[in-house]
């Protein structure tokens, strides 16, 4: 059986494991301090006055927050488990998804690594806010398409589509999501899919699972379309392509860049990533998208598991031989050392005053 086939056996779990339990025990010691931020208590504020839509996001951060203060009360640590755990399991599935495109436990460990430091990343897992979520539904999509491209299985397709109907409750921008999809499917060998009944059936269960906020909409006036109107004549405006592509060297750790552009070329141009372009031209499709609508730079930060994950097995494989068995340590050394550099941006992990001075020095302030 193609390695790269076989089913999810209990040792695929550990690495993947070992990194999501240290994600959660870095997180846990700091996760009330510095006090609510602003959205924090907005999101309470929206919880207080549950619908199925709010102008300016999706109801289902709202709901979180309602039913933080339902169980903990007034506790910031119990308002913010909930983003921790799913940044938690986001990561633990990338560990799963790198096993499922073929990587071994060295794979794992970097791809995980990569979730693990990256400054977005450590940065929504540490209060409650709506990005903390995007990555763990993105993740499980890319799961489940990799399983319809390995095992041909259309039926998954409602799992999709089940997956993209929460994001969308979770956040608009899952829309992004669909749109990649649908140009990756056109431009690879699995536009077939486009011929099967149940490519429609997973997009009719997520738009009956987004169906309330649909309903929502336009019993008030279509309000999130208005604000976004808006926004975009306003703020994104003000992002230029030069400073969204800056970004994401920055966002994603940087010294990250080799690591998923790594990833992206394998995807597009391997033979060994050539079953899986889809995802090379997911990315690229909501990438050329974000840039054109002069998005905020962290709209494209749930894209980038599934480069993370090519680009540790594509490093793995390069390892392999005796004289290049330093990309192993180099890599790891590498990813880790750009996460810790702007880790106190990320997290709390110092004093106010300690994280003035870092900032002034990091900044040349």
């Amino acid at each position: 059986m193609n390695e790269s086939r076989r089913p999810i056996a209990a040792g695929d779990v550990i690495v993947p494991g070992v990194f999501a339990l240290m994600k959660f025990l870095f997180h846990l010691p700091v996760l009330n301090r510095y006090g609510y931020h602003h959205d924090e208590l907005y999101f309470i504020a929206c919880g207080q006055h549950p619908a199925f839509g709010y102008v300016d996001h999706s109801p289902m951060t709202p709901w979180i927050a309602r039913l933080a203060q339902t169980l903990f009360g007034d506790s910031l640590f119990g308002l913010r488990l909930f983003p921790l755990l799913a940044g938690t399991a986001a990561l633990f599935l990338t560990g799963l998804l790198v096993r499922r495109l073929g990587g071994g436990r060295f794979a794992q460990a970097l791809a995980c690594l990569a979730m693990l430091m990256a400054p977005v990343y450590l940065r929504s897992g540490n209060m409650l806010c709506i990005p903390a979520f995007e990555p763990f539904f993105w993740v499980i999509g890319f799961y489940l398409l990799v399983r319809i491209v390995q095992e041909d299985n259309p039926r998954l397709w409602l799992g999709v589509g089940l997956v993209a109907g929460l994001g969308l409750m979770n956040k608009h921008s899952m829309l992004f999501f669909g749109f990649g999809l649908v140009v990756a499917l056109a431009l690879t060998s699995q536009r077939k899919h486009f011929r099967s009944p149940w490519l429609y059936a997973g997009g009719l269960v997520a738009a009956l699972v987004f169906l309330p906020n649909i309903v929502w909409q336009s019993q008030n006036d279509w309000a999130t379309l208005v604000f976004l109107r808006g926004l975009n004549e306003g703020t994104m405006s003000e992002i230029s392509p030069v400073q969204f592509i800056i970004g994401q060297l920055l966002y994603l750790g940087p010294f990250a860049p080799p690591l998923w552009i790594t990833g992206l070329c394998f995807l597009l141009f391997s033979k060994a990533g050539k079953p899986y372009a889809m995802f090379g031209y997911m990315y690229v499709a909501v990438f050329l998208l974000l840039i054109l609508i002069a998005s905020k730079i962290y709209y494209l930060a749930p894209a980038y598991p599934v480069l993370f994950a090519a680009g540790a097995i594509a490093i793995e494989g390069w390892a392999s031989r005796p004289r290049r068995a330093w990309l192993r340590p180099a890599s790891a050394a590498v990813v880790f050392a750009g996460g810790a550099a702007l880790a106190p941006l990320s997290v709390p992990i110092l004093s106010l005053p300690a994280t003035e001075k870092y900032i002034a020095a990091a900044t040349f302030g």
